[in-house]
């Protein structure tokens, strides 16, 4: 879509002006709806550049426009009152005071106190922010001991993120565009650099250790990982992400920050018992908590429990169904700071570069709507609208909600990382003692409006099946040791077209079905394989609900099964498609999820219940139920070895 110079100059100006307005609103006296109206406008506009931003034309501008906009908010936007307590921890460490044994009551400090002490909160608690922050807030109060300085602080790291978010973003070929979802946000810019609040120093070092986890420095993402876990520590749950994606042998790279500890000795058990009595003692925004709590019988306590229980599993789901490090981050953030009692707007942030690379529209909403309840506790608004949290609430978490059921749907098809549109494409069939079937599979894909190369591979066949093969001299046919993955990795070797589909005997294409992954491919560049919609012929009501449950896994999981004709773009598998005797379709599907967004095309192919007839439909369901479970336990902590020749095993016994 052309963007004419005229409307890129009209939506920076907008944003420019938004942002004032938002400014000037924010000052006393506050009038909280132009604010919000002025928070509108930027979010519009960075929606807008972002999405219609020529990769042509320079980034420059609107970015020293972002830059810009943020000097202003460091200089005249009211200060959150988190940043009183950064002040007054950095000084009374300047005066030999130990912000992890001292509380800001404590009566030996009260000598120090002035009117930016009367704004510090939780008085009665010592520091709950880490070693890694405390030494910045040190420094920091020696050199600019005032608020600016301390905003100053924080935005230096917040800068940072968008100069790494660049940088990444170049380095794999994306849009460039993208990154004015970070650098020109308007909760980043009015709650860090306006408030000036520090989540944009862990965004910045878990962004750091992310980009150092895909180098050659990998050892140095568990110091830089650590640091951010140094400045709060709810980001600890990204450890075992971490611990699979780089290994046990760099892991004392983990350990070196600890040394900031030293500083402090005596009282760092504060450090990990303050966060935890937070959890425990208050609540305030979040959305699983309020939720559980309208429950009947549940309580503050049972909620905690419930909460603790929804994080685990949920923890557990991602860990072994996400087998990429930025993905499975980016989930995991957003799990927990769904799963928090307690969750302040800027703590939103924390998602923010994770837009830049998988733009989700649901997330996007929220770096929105959490700005509403800014003003809940500023005695000096009056409007009651701003005051009622279950209000608040309703009009931050609904449009995040709706957006987050369509994209489960639907699906996500932004990743970071661009493919080519397919030019050619081919089908593999493996097959083995197929007589029965091979036939009409062959016919249906020479049905389809659009030419696929076919190739048949054959695991040492006994019956009639390469004779009826032969019958259609187009299809090619090679010949393999049995085994579904090892067959279909020797067809796929030897295949010519940029886009593979795997298709069993004993399924059939419906009309149009290769059109429709094509197209789907060449409108999502960012996808790098799928699945399609499968039934089952003849239909009876079991299988049609084994079919729907299967088509709900792909579809919310991306984890299909052979018999959905599988498909995948031959530069998303540089080392080639797995050859795993058995479960060759999970392998395939987890390996694109690294590699790409996956698609789900609704009703492409039907295939034969002939097993689930021949032993029984209980036990098979049983049987490819629990050998997936286990398969997918195994390979998340990395010691599959066999290439799936103990599931195969299992599976097929001895007549395989």
């Amino acid at each position: 879509m052309r963007f004419p110079v005229a409307l890129r100059v009209g939506f920076l100006l907008l944003f420019f002006l938004s942002s004032i307005a938002s400014l000037l609103m924010a000052r006393p006296p506050v009038h909280p709806w132009l604010f919000i109206l002025g928070a509108g406008g930027m979010f519009a506009s960075m929606i807008v550049l972002s999405r219609l931003w020529p990769e042509e034309n320079s980034l420059v501008p609107p970015l020293v426009v972002a830059l810009l906009v943020r000097a202003l908010f460091i200089a005249f936007f009211p200060a959150g009152d988190d940043v009183n307590r950064y002040v007054w921890e950095g000084r009374i460490q300047n005066h030999g005071f130990n912000p992890f044994v001292t509380p800001p009551n404590a009566p030996e400090t009260a000598m120090l106190r002035d009117t930016l002490w009367q704004g510090v909160n939780h008085k009665d608690l010592p520091a709950i922010y880490g070693p890694f922050a405390q030494i910045l807030f040190r420094v920091t109060a020696a050199i600019a001991p005032g608020i600016t300085g301390f905003k100053l602080l924080v935005s230096i790291f917040d800068v940072a993120t968008l100069f790494l978010l660049l940088f990444v973003v170049r380095k794999r070929k994306l849009p460039l565009r993208h990154s004015l979802l970070y650098a020109m946000n308007p909760l980043v810019i009015i709650f860090i650099s306006g408030q000036g609040h520090l989540e944009s120093m862990v965004t910045c070092m878990a962004l750091c250790a992310l980009v150092l986890s895909e180098t050659r420095y990998r050892s140095f993402a568990y110091a830089a990982f650590a640091c951010a876990v140094l400045t709060k520590l709810p980001v600890l749950i990204l450890l075992p992400f971490f611990i699979r994606a780089i290994g046990f042998r760099r892991l004392a790279f983990l350990f070196f920050p600890l040394v900031l500890f030293a500083f402090y000795g005596r009282g760092m058990e504060n450090f990990f018992g303050t966060p935890l009595l937070f959890l425990r003692q208050f609540s305030y925004n979040g959305l699983f908590n309020t939720i559980f709590l309208q429950v009947p019988g549940f309580d503050s306590v049972t909620t905690r429990y419930a909460l603790s229980v929804v994080l685990f599993v949920g923890m557990g789901g991602i860990f072994f169904l996400t087998p990429s490090l930025l993905p499975a981050a980016g989930q995991a953030l957003g799990l927990l700071l769904l799963s928090l009692p307690t969750v302040h707007p800027w703590y939103f942030a924390l998602m923010t570069p994770f837009l830049v690379f998988f733009r989700r529209w649901s997330w996007a909403s929220l770096h929105f709507t959490a700005i509403f309840p800014i003003f809940v506790f500023d005695q000096s608004v009056h409007s009651p609208f701003f005051h009622n949290c279950p209000m608040l609430m309703a009009v931050e978490y609904l449009p995040f909600l709706l957006l987050g059921v369509r994209e489960l749907l639907i699906g996500n098809k932004h990743w970071p990382v661009r493919y080519s549109a397919p030019a050619s494409m081919s089908v593999v069939v493996p097959v083995r003692n197929e007589e029965q079937h091979i036939s009409a599979c062959i016919e249906s894909i020479l049905r389809q409006d659009i030419e696929a190369e076919i190739i048949v591979v054959d695991g040492g066949s006994s019956d009639n099946t390469l004779p009826k093969v032969r019958e259609y001299p187009m299809v090619k046919i090679r010949h393999s040791t049995p085994g579904r993955g090892v067959q279909i990795a020797s067809g796929a070797a030897y295949a010519g077209g940029d886009l593979i589909m795997v298709l069993h005997a004993d399924s059939r294409l419906t009309q149009g079905a290769l059109r429709k992954v094509v197209e789907a491919l060449r409108g999502c560049p960012d996808a790098a394989g799928g699945a399609m919609g499968a039934c089952y012929d003849p239909p009876s009501s079991r299988f049609k609900m084994t079919g729907l449950l299967n088509n709900l896994r792909a579809r919310l999981t991306g984890i299909s099964f052979g018999d959905q004709a599988q498909f995948y773009r031959k530069s998303a598998l540089p080392q080639g498609f797995p050859e795993f005797r058995l479960m060759e379709d999970v392998e395939l599907s987890l390996r694109l999820k690294a590699q790409g967004a996956l698609l789900f095309i609704p009703a492409g192919v039907s295939s034969s219940p002939r097993r689930w007839d021949r032993i029984g439909y209980a036990r098979n369901f049983l049987t490819v139920s629990l050998l997936t479970g286990i398969f997918l336990f195994l390979r998340g902590f990395n010691v599959i070895r066999d290439n799936g020749e103990w599931f195969y095993r299992r599976y097929y016994g001895n007549s395989g």
